[in-house]
């Protein structure tokens, strides 16, 4: 082989190799992304649930909605980059549908921030914090330790499957029963399904796959048992307290 053609071959395996770190960068973006926006829903849903005007941090509903949407457009445009670089990439289609997802609930934030407005529950949802000094601090203090807290997804498979197999053993051990619908176990199953997403964009006829699709199959089986009894349990209290008050009644 000449000495241009061994440049020439250089050239190409550089490419190549350029190639496939863009496709990491792209798939670690929206890795983080997600976990951005799943923060953010964690936080709104946490704040309605306590009736709260303003986080521990001074943000309202209003800003979390906002950067939920901020970070589904930046997303949707890391897909695309995605896609440019390698359109048959098996992580595409696993954030697709979690970007419908996110849509349809945020069509849910919509109806319950107007009528959060409507009945005056948040009046004073867009004033000033008091504190900003301190607040400038905590938010700071929060952001570098979600930058620590980022996952960034190896191109390493046996990394990976250590990693879900380390996953998988944690999930086990939380699921049974009314625990599956706990907040840590729906993010360690949503850590497992990126994971296992970039496996099979990286190693596609790896045999383990299909152990871990049979675990993620298992698991929401789980969860809806576990989904199902608690809504019994839930019918069954409230037909007691009424047959009781039935009973109570007929008796005076």
């Amino acid at each position: 082989m000449t000495v241009t053609g061994k440049r020439a071959q250089e050239i190409r395996e550089k490419r190549i190799s350029d190639k496939e770190e863009d496709i990491q960068d792209r798939i670690d973006d929206l890795s983080c992304s997600s976990d951005r926006i799943n923060d953010h829903f964690s936080d709104y849903r946490e704040m309605k649930r306590k009736g709260q005007k303003k986080d521990r941090l001074g943000y309202t509903l209003k800003y979390h909605k906002e950067q939920i949407e901020n970070e589904i457009s930046e997303l949707e445009d890391n897909i695309i980059r995605l896609k440019s670089l390698n359109k048959d990439n098996c992580v595409i289609p696993h954030y697709q549908q979690k970007v419908e997802k996110w849509r349809e609930a945020l069509n849910d934030l919509d109806d319950q921030l107007a009528e959060s407005k409507s009945t005056g529950l948040f009046s004073g949802l867009f004033n000033a914090p008091k504190k900003e000094k301190d607040i400038t601090l905590t938010v700071a203090s929060s952001t570098k330790k979600k930058v620590e807290e980022i996952e960034v997804f190896s191109s390493d498979s046996e990394k990976i499957k250590a990693t879900l197999a380390k996953l998988s053993t944690n999930i086990d051990s939380k699921i049974e029963g009314l625990l599956s619908t706990n907040k840590a176990i729906a993010s360690d199953i949503s850590k497992f399904d990126t994971n296992i997403a970039v496996l099979k964009s990286i190693a596609p006829d790896d045999s383990i796959i299909s152990y871990f699709e049979s675990k993620q199959k298992e698991w929401k089986t789980k969860m809806e048992r576990a989904k199902l009894s608690l809504i019994v349990i839930v019918s069954v209290v409230i037909i007691f307290f009424l047959l009781y008050s039935l009973f109570t009644e007929g008796t005076v």
